[in-house]
């Protein structure tokens, strides 16, 4: 089982759940992920350097063999640029999981996401 944090904001910081299907979710994306005619989906992470979530989401990703391009918005002008095209209201990490996108990190969702991706890559 694996424990995900979601920042809920304001005075109550951080709650934290236990996501019971996130272990399945990421098996559903590799096995999905596999089927894919290119070996893959396209994962965009926009973040910063100090954002601890971010890294959390990078390990996460990193961890579990699935490919992702990382985009620093405060370095890169054009990474601002579509981070802002996508998030207007801002928050890191911002994922974009070919046109779906997340903001903040939640492995099962995360999981879902690419699952989702690839099955569209194999047509399923």
């Amino acid at each position: 089982m694996a424990i995900v944090a979601l920042i809920i904001g304001g005075a109550r910081g951080v709650d934290l759940y236990l996501d019971r299907n996130a272990v399945n979710d990421l098996e559903a994306a590799r096995t999905a992920m596999a089927a894919t005619p290119d070996g893959g989906v396209k994962v965009v992470v926009y973040s910063t350097q100090w954002c601890g979530v971010c890294k959390k989401a990078k390990a996460w990703l990193t961890k579990n063999d699935i490919p992702f391009e990382e985009r620093d918005v405060e370095t890169s002008r054009s990474a601002a640029s579509e981070y802002r095209s996508l998030n207007p209201r801002g928050g890191v990490p911002t994922i974009d999981v070919e046109g779906d996108v997340m903001v903040g990190f939640s492995e099962g969702q995360l999981a879902r996401m690419i699952a989702g991706a690839a099955k569209k890559h194999s047509g399923t």
